[in-house]
C-alpha cells in the first residue's frame, strides 16, 4: 500500500476516534452501570420489561386481528391501553409519593406476570384481550411514576442525565427489536408459546427489580389524600419546570396523536409504500434514537438543558414538515431516520430536567400528572386528526401537527427564560424551591 495512503488512513482513524471519544460518554455510562449495582439492576430490569412490552403489543395486535378480522377491533386495543393513562395517571403519581417507591415498583412488576399469563387461558376471546390490555396498562400507571422517581433517587444529579440516557437506550433498543421479535415468535411457534415467553421475560424483570433496596423516600403522613393528590396538578401549574415541560409535551402530543393514527394512511395510501417498507421507516427512527441517547449527558453538560430541549423539538418538527411538503418513500425514510436523533435529545433532556428540578417528595405526582395530560392530548388529537383527514388531505393534517411541534421549542424557551434552577444552566448551582 502507498505510504501516503497509510498515513491518510491513520489520520482518518485518529480523527474518527477523537470524535467518537468526545461525543459518546462511554466511560461515564459504563462506569455508572458498573459501579452502581442498584442502577444496574434497574436498567437490566427495564430492558427486560420493555422488550416484553414491545413484543406483547405486536402479539396482541396480530391475535385480535386473527380472531376478529376487523381493523376497528384491532384499533380498539390502543383505546384499551390509553384509557388507564387518562384515568389513573395522577393517581399512580400520588401512589409513588405516598407509598415506598421500591415496594410499588416490585409489586406492580410481579402483578404484570400473572396478568399477561392469563392470556394463556383466554387468548382466544377478543373481549378478554381488551380486558387484559386494560389491566396491564392500568398497572403501568402505578409503575412508571415510581420507577422514574426511583432513578432520580438512586443516582446523583450529576449522573442523572447519563442514567436517563441509558434507560432511553434500553427503551429504543426494545422498540426496534421487540415488535419484530413478537411477530417472529407468533409466526413460528404460535400464540400460547409466545405468551409464555413474554411472561417469562416479565418474570425476569420482576426478579431484577427485587434487588432494589429500601427506598429512602419517606412519604408524608400529615396531609390528606385529596390534598396530596391535588398537589400534583397544583405544582404542575405553578412550578416553572413542571409547567414548561407539561406544555412542551402537550404540544408534542398534538403532533404524536395525528402522526400515530394517520401514519399507515400516509405510507400505504398517500405514498403507496408496502407494509414492509412502512415498518422499515418506523424502525429507522429507533436506530438514530439509540445513537442519540448516550449523547444527552455530554450535550446538557456543555449547553445546559433549555436549548437542546427546544432545538431538538424544532428540528424534528421541521423534518416532519418536509415530509408533509414532499410525501414520498425516500423522504419518509430520511425524515424518520434523521428525526429520531434530535427528538430523543429533546425528550430525554426534558424529562431529566423535570426530575432534577422537582423536589423528591413530589416527583411521582408531577410525573403522573404530565403523563395524564400527555395521554389526554394524544387521544383527543388522534380523534380530531382522523375526522379532519376525511375532509382534507392527510399531508395537510400532518403538516399542521408538525408545525405545532416545531413551535413547541420556542414556546419552551419563552416559558423558562427567567428560571434559574439548579440544572437550568450547565454551571448553575442554585437550589430549586417549589412554590
Amino acid at each position: 500500500m502507498d505510504a501516503s495512503r497509510v498515513v491518510s488512513a491513520k489520520v482518518l482513524l485518529q480523527d474518527w476516534s477523537a470524535i467518537f471519544s468526545r461525543l459518546v460518554p462511554t466511560i461515564r455510562r459504563v462506569r455508572l452501570l458498573r459501579t452502581n449495582p442498584v442502577f444496574r439492576s434497574l436498567w437490566l430490569a427495564n430492558l427486560a420489561a420493555a422488550l416484553a412490552s414491545s413484543a406483547l403489543g405486536t402479539v396482541l395486535t396480530v391475535q385480535i386481528f386473527t380472531i376478529t378480522h376487523s381493523a376497528a377491533a384491532t384499533s380498539g386495543l390502543l383505546v384499551a391501553a390509553t384509557v388507564p393513562a387518562i384515568a389513573l395517571g395522577t393517581i399512580g403519581g400520588l401512589a409513588a409519593d405516598r407509598i415506598r417507591r421500591d415496594r410499588l415498583v416490585k409489586l406492580t412488576s410481579w402483578l404484570r406476570v400473572p396478568t399477561v399469563a392469563c392470556l394463556l387461558l383466554v387468548g382466544d376471546h377478543a373481549g378478554a384481550l381488551y380486558v387484559i390490555a386494560f389491566v396491564q396498562a392500568a398497572q403501568l400507571q402505578f409503575f412508571v411514576p415510581a420507577e422514574q422517581a426511583t432513578v432520580a433517587d438512586i443516582v446523583s444529579d450529576k449522573d442523572l442525565p447519563d442514567a436517563m440516557s441509558a434507560n432511553s437506550v434500553a427503551r429504543n433498543v426494545t422498540r426496534l427489536a421487540g415488535p419484530a421479535l413478537g411477530g417472529i415468535l407468533i409466526t413460528w411457534i404460535g400464540f400460547v408459546p409466545t405468551i409464555a415467553a413474554v411472561s417469562g421475560c416479565l418474570g425476569v424483570a420482576a426478579l431484577l427489580f427485587s434487588f432494589l433496596p429500601r427506598s429512602e423516600h419517606v412519604p408524608s403522613a400529615d396531609v390528606t389524600i385529596i390534598r396530596d393528590w391535588l398537589d400534583g396538578p397544583r405544582i404542575t401549574v405553578t412550578h416553572v419546570p413542571a409547567r414548561a415541560v407539561a406544555v412542551f409535551q402537550i404540544l408534542d402530543s398534538i403532533k404524536e396523536g395525528p402522526l400515530s393514527s394517520l401514519f399507515p394512511v400516509l405510507m400505504l395510501g398517500t405514498i403507496g409504500a408496502t407494509a414492509a417498507y412502512m415498518g422499515t421507516v418506523n424502525s429507522s427512527f429507533a436506530v438514530t434514537a439509540i445513537l442519540a441517547a448516550p449523547l444527552v449527558g455530554i450535550i446538557t453538560r456543555r449547553l445546559g438543558y433549555r436549548w437542546p430541549i427546544a432545538g431538538g423539538a424544532a428540528i424534528s418538527g421541521g423534518l416532519l414538515l418536509l415530509l408533509a411538503a414532499v410525501p414520498n418513500a425516500t423522504t419518509a425514510l430520511a425524515v424518520f431516520a434523521l428525526s429520531g436523533f434530535p427528538f430523543t435529545i429533546s425528550w430525554v433532556a426534558a424529562n431529566t430536567w423535570l426530575l432534577a428540578n422537582t423536589d423528591a417528595t413530589h416527583r411521582g405526582r408531577v410525573t403522573g400528572t404530565t403523563s395524564t395530560l400527555n395521554a389526554i392530548a394524544t387521544a383527543v388529537f388522534a380523534g380530531i386528526a382522523g375526522a379532519a383527514a376525511e375532509i382534507v388531505p392527510v399531508v395537510t393534517v400532518i403538516g399542521v401537527a408538525a408545525l405545532i411541534q416545531t413551535l413547541a421549542g420556542p414556546c419552551f424557551l419563552i416559558m423558562t427564560r427567567r428560571y434559574t434552577g439548579r440544572v437550568n444552566q450547565p454551571t448553575s448551582n442554585a437550589s430549586t424551591e417549589l412554590p
